[in-house]
């Protein structure tokens, strides 16, 4: 299965979804860190990565220092 996404780019499709799902026309976007993690929330659901939602939400947050003291939920290891 991961040959399969071996060359996809999450975080292109990260923001995407991100622009998307939220129609934000532009970078800093969530205003309230509510909405954000929402948004982080919804997009583990989904199934990417936790750096990667990071990485591509700090685009996107108008307080995007609040994520660096972000403490992820630990990813399973695929088999």
């Amino acid at each position: 299965m991961q040959r399969v996404y071996q060359d996809v780019d999450e975080e292109a499709l990260i923001e995407g979804l991100i622009r998307r799902k939220y129609r934000l026309p532009s970078a800093r976007a969530f205003s309230q860190d509510k909405d954000l993690a929402a948004a982080y929330r919804r997009l583990l659901h989904a199934g990417f990565r936790s750096g990667d939602i990071i990485r591509v939400l700090k685009r996107f947050a108008r307080t995007p220092d609040l994520l660096d003291e972000f403490e992820p939920p630990e990813e399973e290891e695929e088999v």
